[in-house]
């Protein structure tokens, strides 16, 4: 060979330069992969953190109407205004918890559909709470006892208890648990697998021309 003659890269040589390039596209496939999956993941986990709140405040916003119902009761009973603290208490919460939920199903219509169709209910039952109290100040517990005797206020719970039921068991049901931790294994386990198989590729690559270096060494 002259001395202004490059040499010719030998066919292992340009195997190995092709396996290193494959092996290091493979590490950027497999680093977007990565990425991607994690957003995924991070996107899927404030889902079901989201939907864990909104089933919250759903049973906060029945157990309010619960207490209110008890202030009501006791004052009835009792005629004595104390025990109507447990409703006022619930009056001041109640549109809050409704506002609150509001926000939290801004990505749901079907759902604030049924919240807005909840709010009659929930005024009538209020509308009824604060007829009977007015009753038992005015004309004495005979005349609140006869309203509340025709289960109105009954029927009333009742529908409020379904509705925010359905709501929260469809809350529920918009995210498995179990499907978004086998995305999240998915994930890890591709994430595994091209990470092995990129760096097996390199390591391949890089001892190829590693032997390809030295035979030229000892062929010069």
């Amino acid at each position: 060979m002259g001395p202004d003659e490059t040499p010719s890269p030998r066919p292992g040589s340009r195997r190995a330069i092709r396996v290193l390039w494959v092996g290091l596209v493979l590490v950027a496939v497999t680093a977007a992969v990565a990425v991607e999956g994690t957003l995924t993941f991070i996107g899927a986990t404030r889902r079901v953190e989201q939907t864990l709140v909104n089933i919250e405040r759903l049973n906060a916003l029945l157990s309010l109407l619960k207490d209110a119902e008890t202030g009501q009761r006791g004052y009835l009973l009792t005629g004595a205004e104390r025990y109507l603290e447990p409703y006022q208490d619930a009056l001041a919460a109640l549109w809050e918890r409704q506002r609150e939920l509001r926000v939290g199903l801004a990505d749901r219509p079907r759902q604030r559909e049924r919240l807005d169709a909840l709010q009659p209910l929930i005024a009538a039952k209020l509308a009824e709470l604060h007829r009977t109290i007015e009753l038992r100040r005015s004309e004495g517990a005979a005349a609140a006892v006869r309203v509340v005797l025709t289960d109105e206020g009954r029927t009333l719970m009742d529908r409020i208890r379904e509705g925010i039921g359905e709501m929260a068991a469809r809350e529920r049901a918009r995210h498995d648990s179990r499907r978004e931790g086998g995305g999240a294994l998915w994930v890890l386990a591709a994430v595994g697998v091209g990470s092995a198989a990129s760096l097996a590729m390199v390591v391949a690559a890089l001892r190829a021309m590693t032997r390809e270096a030295r035979s030229r060494r000892r062929d010069d």
